[in-house]
């Protein structure tokens, strides 16, 4: 059987702090390079064990690809050389395979022979490569850890007398030049106005369209709903609220960014990717939670031993999970006869917020850059990451298409008006 030549391996520390590291399987090594761009990259940058998995795994990709296919970066940065063309495409087309794919790509294998798998209508016309492709998603996650390793080992090894940054930069182009996002401004994922209306009347505990029985079962799914849409939490940071979050007196919500998650018993545990911060809730969230924790969630048997907020209601209660999250929203998409899951809702925020605060900038009331540092104390981004100014990238690029749509109606109507009075000057 094929294996892997490296190997990913998680582990915690005394503090409950997770790490993850690349090892060469066969000797249990920790790979040098590929960990300290992993620890300065992201291990202080306090990223979630969950982003740094997925580039540990990417990166034990690029190094099965290089030890399989013979490429060897390292010693061409060190010679003062950048890869070649060739070299990137053929990369890029290898991310497209499965684990078990590249598996069984062998050391011989030479690049004359290598399938071109990056437009992916053709590969999947092949009988060879189709059931061994990836989802353009992961395909673009994988290049983009890959690219970012490749253009820091290139600063960190090529000699400073022939290193040119421009040329550093081009590696990352290289690589993701055929992914989507590059041709192509990132599809916005949110819901619209009517569809996030339709999806609160749907959840609505007393709606004769709401898919659950239990009256409790309701009130968390719609709290949940409420709490997604009117704060814009990410689905990890609610899974991890516990009761004591919610400071009632205060109607305010603690979300916490809690390391140690000795306590949960929950095989994928929830992550919160983003800065602690405390949010408060108008008077409907409050009672709804106030409602939902004293009416409903009190009466599930030994819940007061679990301290996690939302947990299934069964004899044998437990946190609420991804998969029962999951779950949830395929009901609800069933029944609106539309896809609907978490992360859209949280873009739906953000278009919400832009919309809002769009008034105030154009009146002189904030400043863009006040808006933008409130979005990323809400959204719990940290100051200058930029994710801020991405949304309000998406927000006016959608302004732009309505404002352009506009114009084109108008000149269009003003071409015909100006027909018509033409046709009515002309003497039949």
């Amino acid at each position: 059987m094929v294996s892997s030549n490296f190997k990913t391996k998680l582990f915690s520390n005394k503090a409950g702090v997770e790490f993850g590291i690349l090892l060469n399987a066969e000797t249990g090594m920790p790979l040098h390079y590929e960990n300290l761009f992993i620890t300065v990259s992201y291990h202080k940058r306090s990223r979630s064990i969950n982003t740094v998995k997925a580039c540990v795994e990417s990166l034990s990709l690029l190094n099965e690809l290089s030890k399989r296919l013979g490429i060897d970066c390292e010693s061409e940065f060190r010679e003062g050389n950048y890869p070649s063309e060739e070299t990137l495409r053929l990369i890029s087309d290898r991310c497209w395979l499965s684990k078990k794919k590249v598996y069984q790509l062998g050391k011989s294998t030479q690049h004359s022979n290598i399938i071109n798998v990056h437009r992916k209508e053709a590969a999947r016309g092949s009988i060879i490569v189709r059931t061994g492709l990836v989802e353009a998603g992961t395909h673009e996650k994988r290049l983009r850890y890959i690219a970012e390793y490749l253009c820091w080992l290139a600063k960190i090894l090529i000699p400073k007398k022939l290193l040119v940054l421009s040329q550093c930069e081009a590696i990352k182009d290289k690589l993701l030049e055929n992914t989507s996002s590059s041709t192509q401004e990132k599809r916005c994922r949110s819901l619209t106005t009517s569809q996030i209306n339709e999806l609160l009347l749907v959840s609505d505990i007393d709606s004769s369209s709401n898919p659950w029985r239990s009256r409790g079962v309701k009130c968390r799914n719609y709290l949940i709903v409420m709490m997604l849409v009117e704060v814009g939490l990410r689905i990890g940071e609610l899974l991890n609220l516990k009761v004591a979050n919610y400071l009632p007196t205060e109607s305010s919500l603690r979300i916490w960014r809690d390391v140690d998650n000795s306590s949960d018993p929950r095989a994928r545990k929830p992550k919160v990717k983003t800065l602690s911060r405390d949010v408060e809730l108008n008077e409907e969230l409050c009672e709804l939670l106030d409602t939902y924790i004293m009416k409903h969630r009190a009466i599930v048997p030994d819940s007061e031993k679990i301290p996690f907020l939302f947990i299934s209601h069964s004899s044998k209660p437990s946190p609420l999970s991804y998969a029962a999250i999951d779950k949830m929203f395929r009901d609800l998409s069933k029944v609106l006869n539309f896809k609907v899951s978490p992360h859209p809702i949280r873009h739906s925020w953000n278009d919400r917020f832009s919309e809002f605060v769009d008034p105030l900038i154009s009146a002189g009331e904030m400043s863009e850059k006040e808006a933008e540092d409130l979005r990323s104390y809400l959204m719990g981004w940290k100051e200058g990451s930029g994710s801020a100014v991405t949304y309000t990238k998406r927000y006016q690029a959608r302004q732009a298409t309505m404002y352009s749509l506009r114009l084109q109606r108008k000149i269009n109507e003003s071409a015909k008006q100006y027909k018509l009075l033409a046709l009515e000057d002309i003497d039949f």
